[in-house]
């Protein structure tokens, strides 16, 4: 839904400041002018007509349009947002409300209990002052400045940084407007995916300066060209300033993951490109690389497979940007599906999750299912739906298969990583929990990752119940099948690991190194980072350990020299 574009700021502070003058005319023409009103005088009054007006709009679906459902939800969203704010915070915000209604409904989104609430309003005052008219046209970047710019950040070897974020909305605009020096359409693109842009150490100065330089075409290529250099990182040799982000500086310092993956996700992000840093599976910090979303005219995709030398990139992490909790890489990547909608899918579909959390009996179930027509971008529309239909389904026999069938037909298309975790995690609960695994473990062969996933949960699930047997056997079952196919087989071995180390069976466990070592092919690369972060070196190595530690140094020395000749 488009909002009527209203007058300046300055036409909403007489609103606000004339109480006096509103009541002598006729009652408020819309919600948001009541609100308004009301939230200056009673943000308690104001928040109870607000939740009411919701929560009949929900009990009326489906009577209720889609439409109306949506603006009753963020309405009350924004209103609730508002209320809870300081007086002070409370007014700069209504302000903003007033002259940009959609800056306000993209903020309500997006902002949460991480954000700090006066630091938000002040910034969005800041910018819808100085900015009113790009604060129209581009009010979900806005947003994500907001809640993304609210409180410093910290960087590897820069320590605490915190821009001015009006500079950085204000430069980010501006090289929009030149769609030769940024790539993504920033006027299109919902907060849910613009917050991945706007964690920026570099100044609105900054970003101007290296858009201006700018030499290389994505952040794949600019992570490529920064050296693998460990020495100089482990010295401790600090970073550059963002005020000396020259290529050439750059390019001269190199340096291991976190440097190499901050430089590229800067200046990838400065060039217009929603960056993330992620971890590989096993969570290795040498190996943080940058996961960046290219849009094209007809689709959007998060690159995640780009940087082979991190296994597992898909099945890593990253920190979100606005509340720095670690986040699974595949529920990034199904925010392709928002970038490729746009904002009013995304908005609606936002709308109609929160509206579900509310509704009763089936209206629940059609409410979520609307969401998912809207996108499929949105997690918690993944799980809530799901958790449905397997409630729905409890009194047939067969239910619970068919749903989790359906489930990965609707979902796989989009994230098969993250509809096998959110899968697995409704059958942990289940009474039948060992007959659906062993039925998954069947059916999911032909997906390394899934039928991996699964014979992890089948081991877990043997050695909690006491049965260490049948965990090893799951547990290399996954190994002999699918060793060099899924960095899931890592987590294998590293329980096996475990095991043998638990039960005192040292022979047995360089045996089980031995024979698992010559099933991962030697990685062919010209980059070091891939070499040394390939399952053919992490196991050889741990191989070699427990070599020397046997006192068979002559092995050793002949598995180094086989790794070795690995490392370019």
């Amino acid at each position: 839904m488009k909002y009527p574009r209203l007058t300046p700021i300055v036409a909403t502070s007489v609103l606000l400041a004339s109480s006096v003058c509103l009541a002598q005319d006729a009652a408020p023409a819309t919600p948001r002018e009541a609100a308004i009103e009301q939230l200056g005088n009673d943000p308690a009054a104001a928040l109870a007509d607000a939740t009411r007006a919701r929560d009949s709009a929900i009990a009326n679906w489906p009577a209720t349009e889609v439409d109306d459902l949506v603006d009753a939800v963020e309405h009350h969203a924004i209103v609730a947002m508002i209320a809870g704010m300081p007086a002070s915070a409370r007014s700069l915000t209504l302000e903003v409300w007033g002259s940009h209604p959609e800056f306000v409904g993209a903020l309500a989104r997006v902002i949460t209990e991480a954000n700090d609430g006066s630091s938000v309003a002040t910034i969005a005052q800041a910018i819808a002052v100085s900015q009113p008219e790009a604060s129209t046209d581009y009010p979900e970047l806005a947003a994500a400045v907001c809640v993304v710019l609210d409180r410093p950040r910290e960087y590897p070897g820069l320590g605490s940084i915190l821009p001015a974020a009006q500079d950085v909305f204000e430069a980010l605009v501006f090289a929009h407007q030149d769609r030769r020096r940024i790539e993504s359409p920033l006027d299109e693109l919902p907060a849910e995916v613009l917050v991945f842009m706007t964690d920026l150490a570099l100044t609105g100065e900054g970003i101007r300066t290296v858009i201006q330089d700018r030499r290389k075409s994505d952040p794949k290529e600019l992570y490529r060209a920064v050296p693998y250099r460990q020495a100089s990182l482990l010295e401790g040799e600090a970073a550059p300033p963002p005020e000396d982000f020259t290529f050439e500086r750059i390019e001269e310092r190199g340096g291991l993951g976190p440097l190499r993956g901050f430089y590229a996700e800067q200046l990838g992000q400065a060039f217009g490109y929603p960056v993330a840093l992620a971890t590989g599976h096993l969570g290795d910090e040498r190996f943080l690389a940058p996961v960046y979303l290219t849009s094209g005219p007809r689709n959007a995709i998060w690159n995640a497979t780009a940087l082979p030398e991190h296994p597992g990139l898909g099945l890593g992490t990253t920190t979100h940007p606005v509340t720095g909790e670690p986040m699974p890489l595949p529920e990034l990547i199904v925010t392709t599906d928002l970038a490729q909608e746009g904002t009013d899918a995304t908005r609606n579909a936002w709308a109609l999750i929160a509206a579900a959390e509310l509704a009763e009996g089936a209206a629940r179930l059609a409410i979520l299912e609307q969401a998912q027509r809207h996108t499929m971008g949105l997690v918690d529309s993944w799980r809530a739906l799901l958790e449905i239909e397997l409630e729905a389904a409890a009194a047939d026999p067969a239910g619970a298969k068919r749903v989790v069938t359906e489930f990965f037909e609707r979902s796989d298309p989009h994230s098969s990583l993250l509809a096998t975790r959110i899968a697995l995690e409704s059958i942990e609960s289940m009474d039948a929990r060992d007959e659906m695994l062993e039925w998954l473990a069947l059916t999911s062969r032909r997906d390394a990752n899934r039928y991996a996933a699964v014979q992890l949960a089948i081991g877990d699930a043997a050695l909690e119940s006491g049965d260490r047997a049948a965990a090893m056997k799951a547990y290399e079952d996954l190994v002999n099948r699918q060793a060099d196919e899924t960095p899931l087989a890592l987590d294998a071995i590293s329980r096996l690991d475990t095991m043998f180390t638990q039960d005192g069976q040292a022979d047995e466990l360089l045996t089980f190194y031995g024979r698992t070592h010559r099933r991962f092919r030697a990685p062919r690369t010209s980059q070091e980072a891939e070499a040394r972060a390939s399952g053919f070196m992490l196991v050889g190595e741990r191989y070699e350990a427990l070599l020397r530690a046997a006192g068979r140094d002559r092995e050793a020395d002949r598995l180094r020299r086989q790794l070795d000749r690995a490392i370019p």
